[in-house]
């Protein structure tokens, strides 16, 4: 039974809809369906519990996926994107290794073949610097030996045209040096030996060049300063009997006979098949030919 009041207050509100609003609604259906009231209340309620215990279940998937991942794995699972040439990827996996397990017994090998991605990709300077990690930080690694011969690698790789400053020329030129030093019998010793063997070429043709232009603007103490850069330093190159004979050609130009004829002699001695031989015996011959004109002079 319904209170003369509580039918008072209704029928004031049927009798103005505009004033009742959603709170006399919402009264008015838990009253007569409280079913339907329930299932309007609840069902947001569990969409949201629901939410919440997905996100809950993910991140509880991801934490036990992480936990699970031990050095080991986490280095199986980056040599398996390196070894399908998913470089990117894969550097991205050893710099976490090398991140999160910095004392780990694999650590050497997620540096090495962090250096070995960037190779890879042709980054050069980025592959050097995980090399020599592996050689100063883990010098007692199997991986020091082809580490040092990569670091000599990645520096002749980046060595410009022999027109260009050498920098990186030099520097491969000394880690090669080294790493032939202190492993002569490692397999990549033959490699080593002809990426010296080429930046040395590449040095002498440098300074070859270099005196050969002095020589053409009549520079002549100059040009022969930088053939003997290539005769004191690059004396196993093919550059060595050019400069040997041009030097004899720029002192002979100069008025330096004696110091030509030297030049000239020795040229013929020590290249007896080289194309110039020929034009060397030629010069030495005028130059002869002027010193016992002075000397008849003089005496």
């Amino acid at each position: 039974m319904i209170s003369r009041n509580l039918k008072t207050r209704i029928g004031h509100r049927e009798s103005c809809p505009l004033q009742w609003g959603s709170h006399a609604i919402s009264h008015s259906l838990a009253i007569n369906h409280p079913h339907r009231y329930l299932t309007k209340i609840t069902q947001p309620v569990v969409l949201t519990l629901s939410i919440a215990c997905l996100l809950t279940a993910i991140g509880c998937s991801k934490a036990r996926k992480g936990e699970i991942a031990s050095p080991a794995e986490s280095l199986h699972h980056a040599m398996a994107l390196f070894d399908k040439e998913k470089y990117l990827e894969a550097q991205d996996e050893f710099s976490t290794i090398t991140l999160n397990f910095p004392g780990s017994a694999v650590i050497d090998s997620a540096e090495f073949y962090l250096g070995e991605s960037h190779f890879a990709m042709k980054e050069y300077i980025l592959a050097s610097a995980s090399y020599e990690r592996v050689v100063t930080q883990y010098p007692r690694s199997a991986l020091v030996p082809m580490s040092q011969f990569r670091i000599g690698e990645s520096y002749y790789l980046l060595s410009p045209v022999y027109a260009l400053d050498q920098e990186f020329t030099h520097k491969a030129i000394s880690e090669l040096q080294k790493f032939i030093e202190d492993y002569p019998n490692h397999e990549k010793v033959f490699v080593a030996e002809n990426y010296l063997f080429l930046c040395r070429e590449k040095l002498a043709k440098k300074a070859y060049a270099a005196g050969n232009l002095y020589l053409k603007i009549a520079a002549y103490p100059s040009a022969v300063l930088y053939f003997d850069d290539v005769l004191n330093n690059y004396y196993d190159t093919r550059y060595a009997p050019l400069a040997l004979y041009y030097k004899g050609v720029a002192l002979q130009k100069n008025k330096q006979t004696d110091d030509a004829i030297q030049a000239f002699t020795l040229f013929l001695a020590k290249y007896p098949d080289h194309q110039f031989y020929s034009r060397a015996g030629e010069r030495l011959k005028a130059l002869e030919n002027v010193k016992a004109l002075e000397t008849s002079t003089h005496g």
